[in-house]
């Protein structure tokens, strides 16, 4: 196995091609079926999956977190959708610093049984903090919101389980969701 350093002069990306083409080859020998690859506007992404997925080698974008949207940093909506449909998957995370401190307290509540309205009321923050971490969670994936398929399974369950009142709300939100 021949193992290689690869030091350029500057930084960067017209070091990329250079990078993706040792990555791809390791990747072959190796028999590596994901790359991840960061990725702040897509350019980086288009070239790894340009290089990657014709040796059937998923490419993964990492992109810039949401917290540097508004200086205009992160993966253009357009830009993440025409990769996605190409089958690249893209994250966008969000930073610890973009959270509240007591957000750790906080995502258990977001356990697919309470409406907002609910984790708002338990929560010990504001619901406008509340409001932007499900946010938050929701445009990186990390959250999906229940559909009411999903919230009328969890009133079945909260019915055998013998909680009628939990049920009962379990269906009405289920109502609200898909009237």
């Amino acid at each position: 196995m021949d193992l290689r350093t690869l030091l350029f002069e500057k930084p960067g990306p017209h070091n990329t091609e250079a990078t993706l083409g040792i990555v791809h080859e390791r990747a072959l020998a190796l028999g590596v079926k994901q790359a991840v690859v960061a990725s702040s506007h897509g350019d980086t992404a288009r070239q790894a999956y340009a290089l990657f997925a014709p040796a059937g080698v998923q490419v993964i974008a990492v992109s810039i977190c949401h917290g540097y949207e508004d200086q205009g940093w992160t993966m253009p909506a357009e830009t993440k959708a025409k990769l996605m449909e190409l089958g690249v998957v893209v994250h966008t995370g969000i930073h610890d610093a973009e959270l509240p401190e007591k957000a750790d307290r906080l995502l258990p509540l977001f356990d697919g049984t309470r409406t907002l309205s609910e984790i708002v009321k338990e929560a010990p923050l504001t619901k406008f903090e509340v409001s932007k971490l499900a946010v938050s969670l929701v445009e990186t994936g990390v959250l999906v919101p229940a559909t009411a398929e999903r919230v009328r399974e969890l009133a079945v369950q909260a019915r055998v389980a013998g909680n009628v009142n939990l049920a009962t709300h379990r269906l009405e939100v289920a109502l609200a969701l898909d009237p």
